[in-house]
């Protein structure tokens, strides 16, 4: 009896021993893995410089070379964005201030936001909007990427009242309780 446990003792330590080693890393072989392809650099037109409207010639200054300065003229560009939520808020100063938060997702790693702008398009409606460019034959990331845009509202001078801020299919509110001067 004695010598059948201990055999089995044996077979135990011996097992658990073959079993352990093989979890163990081995850093004495070396697999040859095939490289991951680079991610390629867009082209050099791929995100060409913005244009002055009302001079094509002329550059447009901005701190930012990818943004059209605000109030640029965004027509042509497209507004691929998938947009989650609208948040108004009203700043506490006088005369009031007022910005829109845009929360949603870009539909591509290569789309980038170059303008945003919330346009009066009725006495008491603001339109939101938010302009994108995706550069052309350039392999992206096919997974959403998140953004915020705070886009201002041009209130100075509105009279009281409760305005709507819509875009996206989402809209908002927000009221002034005396004229905005």
């Amino acid at each position: 009896m004695f010598q059948k446990t201990h055999l089995y003792l044996i077979f135990f330590v011996l097992a658990s021993t073959l079993i352990l080693s093989a979890c163990q890393p081995q850093n004495n072989v070396i697999t040859p893995v095939a490289p991951y392809p680079q991610p390629q650099e867009p082209a050099a037109d791929a995100y060409p410089p913005p244009q002055n409207p009302t001079n094509p010639d002329e550059p447009v200054t901005s701190t930012d070379p990818t943004r059209p300065p605000r109030g640029s003229d965004l027509t042509g560009y497209e507004e691929q964005v998938y947009v989650d939520s609208i948040q108004i808020n009203l700043m506490e100063s006088f005369p009031l201030q007022v910005s829109a938060t845009v929360d949603g997702n870009l539909p591509d790693g290569c789309t980038k936001i170059i303008g945003s702008k919330a346009e009066k398009v009725e006495d008491f409606l603001f339109q939101l909007h938010i302009n994108t460019e995706r550069p052309k034959d350039v392999m992206c990331t096919q997974a959403l990427v998140p953004f915020r845009e705070t886009i201002v509202l041009d209130v100075y001078n509105l009279p009281a009242g409760t305005y709507t801020v819509e875009g996206f299919g989402l809209e908002d509110t927000f009221t002034f309780d005396v004229d905005n001067k």
